[in-house]
């Protein structure tokens, strides 16, 4: 075995400072899922016959409603991806301590396993974090959408340019 002292703490650091990156994202995604939650629920309420202020923003309020309905489901898909990403890492860095822990021992077949646990665990989450990403960039679509259809349409060109949509 090559004796790198850094070879043992990539494979127990990364995937713990991945978690602590992971949890930072599912903070910030409860965050936007509650504020999302609050439309949907405004827009639903003005759909029952209630007075809302903020469904009044929205001229096509059936559309600002499929539009907040695909922002929550985005954001749920993306929160459920996020905790497997935090229990991938987490078991990813709980099997490499193990195997580092191994390695000083004779048993071959235990250390074995500990190096597939770690890194297989340790690829699920990193997928589960891309996946989650990209989910959340659907979410934004779905954010810009909204914007664009409650904005008054002599703002919107200057919206459009400052979000990067063109004119």
């Amino acid at each position: 075995m090559v004796d790198n002292p850094f070879l043992p703490l990539s494979f127990i650091a990364g995937p713990a400072i991945l978690t602590n990156a992971s949890t930072v994202l599912l903070n910030g995604a409860s965050i936007r899922y509650n504020l999302a939650i609050g439309l949907w629920r405004d827009l639903q309420s003005e759909l029952h016959g209630h007075d809302n202020a903020t469904a009044s923003a929205y001229p096509d309020r059936q559309l600002a409603l499929v539009l907040a309905n695909k922002r929550v489901v985005h954001i749920v898909r993306a929160l459920n991806l996020l905790y497997s990403a935090v229990g991938g890492f987490g078991f990813s860095t709980l099997t490499g301590l193990t195997g580092a822990m191994l390695a000083e021992s004779e048993a071959s077949t235990a250390v074995g396993l500990a190096k597939a646990a770690t890194l297989l665990s340790g690829g699920f989450a990193l997928v589960c974090l891309l996946v989650a990403a990209a989910t959340f960039t659907l979410e934004s679509r779905c954010t810009i959408g909204l914007l664009r259809l409650g904005m008054p349409t002599s703002n919107r060109s200057t919206f459009l340019s400052a979000a990067g949509e063109g004119g």
